[in-house]
C-alpha cells in the first residue's frame, strides 16, 4: 500500500519546499521498497506509490524535490506525470525499456527528466543521481 501523506500542500509554497521529499513510483512493491530503503539509508526522506496514476494525484497536492519513476512507455500516466513534473520536482527515470524509447522520452520531457537509468541499476548509482536531482530541484526552486 502506498505511504504517501495526504496532507495537501500547494506546490512551490515555503511549507511545501520545507517538507519536500522524494517520491518513488514503482508498480513492483518489493522493488519500490528496496529503492526507498536505499534512499532512506542515504538520509533522503521518501514516500512511495505503486503506480503513476496514484503518484500523479499525490504530486498535485504535495511538492517533491524529485520523483523516481519506473517508466512504462505504454502507461499514459507515466507520460502525464513527466509532462507535469517540471512543476513538481525533477524526475529520475528508471526503466527496462529499450534505449531508443528512453531517448525519445527524454527529448519529449527534457525539462523534467534529470536522469535516466536503465535496469538493472546499482543502488549506489541510483542514490547518487537522486541526490543530484534533489540538489538541482532545490536550486531551481531557490531562483
Amino acid at each position: 500500500m502506498p505511504d504517501v501523506n495526504t496532507q495537501p500542500v500547494a506546490p512551490g509554497t515555503p511549507a511545501a519546499r520545507e517538507s519536500s521529499i522524494v517520491l518513488v513510483v514503482d508498480d513492483d512493491a518489493e522493488a519500490g521498497e528496496a529503492i526507498a530503503a536505499e534512499l532512506r539509508r542515504a538520509g533522503i526522506r521518501v514516500r512511495t506509490a505503486l503506480n503513476a496514476e496514484y503518484a500523479l494525484d499525490c504530486c498535485r497536492t504535495r511538492s517533491f524535490d524529485a520523483v523516481v519513476l519506473d517508466y512504462h512507455p505504454a502507461d499514459g500516466y507515466s507520460e502525464e506525470l513527466l509532462e507535469e513534473a517540471p512543476d513538481m520536482g525533477l524526475a529520475v527515470v528508471v526503466s527496462d525499456a529499450k534505449w531508443d524509447v528512453l531517448a525519445d522520452m527524454k527529448k519529449r520531457h527534457a525539462a523534467s527528466v534529470f536522469g535516466i537509468k536503465v535496469k538493472p541499476v546499482s543502488t549506489a548509482e541510483l542514490v547518487d543521481v537522486v541526490q543530484e536531482a534533489v540538489a538541482a530541484s532545490r536550486s531551481q526552486a531557490a531562483r
